[in-house]
């Protein structure tokens, strides 16, 4: 549900490929569809400490880190988790 104007608007699959069109990321329109359920960015010193206890928590943060910063472009997510990695 969305609120535009003072009036709530009910959004279905339809408005999917239409926000997308739009340029909105795929978390922002999970946020949009499902606002319940949509989550915080993570908190990246949490990140950072289990990042420190388990490698797959590393490459698991990086990749968030990655997504959040590049919603829409897959090159850029790959250089930021190259980067990622070798900095953590």
């Amino acid at each position: 549900m969305v609120q535009a104007d003072g009036k709530e608007y009910d959004l279905t699959d339809a408005d999917h490929p239409r926000l997308e069109e739009a340029g909105a990321s795929e978390i922002r329109i999970d946020a949009i569809m499902h606002p319940k359920a949509a989550m915080a960015a993570p908190n990246p010193r949490e990140a950072q400490r289990q990042a420190n206890r388990d490698p797959q928590a590393k490459t698991k943060a990086c990749q968030d880190e990655a997504k959040l910063y590049f919603p829409n472009d897959a090159v850029a997510q790959a250089k930021a988790l190259l980067t990622c990695m070798e900095l953590k």
